[in-house]
Formats: C-alpha cells, sequence, structure tokens
C-alpha cells in the first residue's frame, strides 16, 4: 500500500506544468504581422500610383504635323502619331476645312496646292483620344490672278496668266450662284460689274489638268 502512494506520488512530480504563453512574444509576433501588411500595402499603392502615371505620358501624346515642299505651288503634310489618328482638317485663311478621315491609320500623307498670293495655312490633327496638335504659316506664291477696280467705272478687272492653258474661269459674289466662263487660253482679260457695298468675290481657275487656283478677295 506504501509503495503504490509512493508510486503514485512520484508520477505526479514527475509531469511538467503548462506554463501560459508569454505575453512579450505574443506582442513581438502581432507586431510584425502588421509591419509585413503594411509594407505590402506600400508596396501595392506605390505600383499602383506609378502604372497609373505611365499610362497618364501615353495618352498625352499628340500627333506630329510636318510640311515639306514639294514644289513651288504644292505642299506635302505628313501627319504620324503613336495611336489612331481621328481625323486632319485644313484650309486656308477663313476658308471652309478640307477633312481627311483617319480610317485607324497612324501615317497620312496629302498634297496640299498653295493658292496665289499671300495666304495662311491651317492645319489642325486630332487623335482617337481626342489629344489634338495644330500648325498655322503663312506662304506666299506668285498672284496668278489680279483683280483690280476701275475706278468710275463701277467694273472689276479680272487678269490671269498662266503657264498652264485655262480651261474654264467660275467667280461668285459672297452666297451667289457661280457664273462661269469658257477660256482655253494662257490668258484672260475681263470685267465684271461690282455690286454697291462691301462683297466678298471668290474666283476659282481651272487648268487642262483639271488642277484649281482660288483666290478670295473683298471689293
Amino acid at each position: 500500500m506504501n509503495q503504490i502512494l509512493a508510486t503514485d506520488t512520484n508520477t505526479k512530480k514527475g509531469r511538467k506544468r503548462r506554463e501560459p504563453a508569454d505575453i512579450k512574444t505574443v506582442s513581438k509576433f502581432f507586431a510584425i504581422s502588421i509591419i509585413i501588411f503594411g509594407v505590402f500595402l506600400i508596396a501595392s499603392s506605390s505600383y499602383g500610383i506609378y502604372k497609373d502615371s505611365k499610362e497618364e505620358v501615353v495618352e498625352l501624346t499628340k500627333p506630329t504635323i510636318t510640311i515639306d515642299s514639294k514644289s513651288e505651288d504644292t505642299l506635302l503634310l505628313r501627319v504620324m502619331h503613336d495611336k489612331e489618328i481621328y481625323d486632319i482638317e485644313y484650309y486656308w485663311n477663313d476658308e471652309e476645312p478640307e477633312i481627311i478621315e483617319g480610317n485607324g491609320r497612324k501615317y497620312i500623307e496629302q498634297e496640299i496646292k498653295i493658292p496665289g498670293g499671300e495666304n495662311t495655312l491651317n492645319i489642325k490633327a486630332v487623335d482617337v483620344m481626342g489629344q489634338e496638335n495644330s500648325y498655322q504659316k503663312p506662304y506666299e506664291t506668285e498672284d496668278v490672278i489680279n483683280l483690280e477696280v476701275e475706278q468710275g467705272s463701277g467694273k472689276l478687272k479680272i487678269t490671269v496668266q498662266n503657264e498652264t492653258k485655262i480651261s474654264y474661269m467660275t467667280y461668285r459674289w459672297g452666297d451667289d450662284e457661280e457664273t462661269k466662263i469658257d477660256i482655253n487660253d494662257n490668258e484672260i482679260n475681263t470685267e465684271i460689274d461690282i455690286p454697291k457695298g462691301l462683297n466678298t468675290l471668290t474666283v476659282v481657275l481651272v487648268d487642262e489638268n483639271n488642277e484649281t487656283i482660288t483666290k478670295k478677295q473683298d471689293i
């Protein structure tokens, strides 16, 4: 009996007591976890900001416009871009613009005839993102069409000298209907009546190669 009690007492003494976890160890674990999580959030946010800034730079690129002289009376317009071009419009002075559709292209060429005299060329190119670039420059060439008001007669004298034979000429005052005159010669010397008040005269020549020369003038 005494032997059994002794054995039981020794067994209980031999067991190890389970101590509660150290509070400092638990605190360190949670602190390290929070730091790692914070570093992950900062890294993710920084990458997102960097990615957005890179995308914004790409969106701000604009079409490139270049103009080369192809001949004395012809310019070559080139528009290139890293994105698709939506459209291009160009016009002389205050005339109605000519529109070139992009049609998914990133490079477009267009020949532009220079009218006689001193005129300003205006160009605007727009891409599919709405970014645009503009060009404006005055050009001066020999004036093929000369308009001279004959004082006291109420007449306007139109004189033309052209290297290529002129097929016909048209003229109109403001928004009135055009008047056509057949020429078939290299020279024109004609007179037309001047309406009262200030009016804009538009004269158009068409040569035998179907090339046109246009002149506008307030009379």
